[in-house]
């Protein structure tokens, strides 16, 4: 079923750039059409994910956006430069980086921290250094990810990359005020120190990560 999934999404994204329009058509309601079909397929692997999670599954999703996000970005590079491909690749690196932050087998305990990372390539031991690694380990995907959103903009469009990694910026804050809601809600429950604010720590460093990415890649690179 994985590979049917894959190959779903695959054909859907080749054929769309075949034919030149992804979705172009000339009224409004074809054009919401499109949209929502695109939709449709994007959501079929997060529905199976949710259905009968699996780690691995959950990594082959993650390449499966990145190839369709290419696709998005050869549409919106060489035709007509729409707005909506352009937020549905954003909402896309935005899926991308919980999903491989959860196939790389990490999870919001403090207990599944994966501590060997701090003690990779040095023989010597240093805090400093070892909070380093083991941030970058933890949260690469969330580095990745505004990494892909770089790439999504060429340097052509500056004014179009700083706006799109604002957005995706905020996009991450609303994900982290939900969570910081739900732990709020909880605060009674029985396991709230086991798993609400536990994630609501992990999400809290994670946007900051992603906000000095977010920083350092508009410094260097617009």
């Amino acid at each position: 079923q994985v590979h049917i999934l894959t190959a779903t999404q695959l054909g859907w994204a080749i054929l769309a750039g075949l034919s030149g329009r992804l979705g172009g058509g000339k009224g409004k309601g074809s054009s919401r059409l499109s949209l929502a079909v695109r939709s449709t397929f994007c959501l079929l692997p997060e529905l199976y994910m949710i259905q009968f999670g699996n780690g691995r599954l959950a990594l082959s999703l993650a390449y499966i956006q990145v190839f369709v996000s290419i696709i998005l970005y050869v549409k919106i590079q060489f035709c007509h430069q729409r707005v909506d491909l352009e937020l549905l690749g954003l909402l896309l690196f935005g899926l991308y980086a919980p999903q491989v932050f959860h196939a790389t087998g990490h999870r919001c305990q403090f207990s599944a921290l994966q501590y060997n990372s701090a003690f990779v390539g040095f023989e010597s031991f240093s805090w400093w250094r070892g909070a380093a690694l083991l941030t970058l380990n933890t949260y690469a995907s969330h580095v990745l990810s505004v990494l892909l959103v770089v790439c999504l903009y060429s340097k052509q469009h500056v004014k179009k990359q700083g706006t799109a990694l604002l957005a995706f910026g905020f996009a991450f804050s609303l994900r982290t005020i939900a969570v910081m809601a739900c732990a709020s809600l909880h605060a009674r429950h029985l396991m709230v120190w086991g798993v609400f604010a536990q994630k609501f720590i992990f999400d809290s460093v994670g946007l900051c990560v992603l906000d000095a990415a977010v920083l350092f890649f508009s410094a260097t690179l617009l």
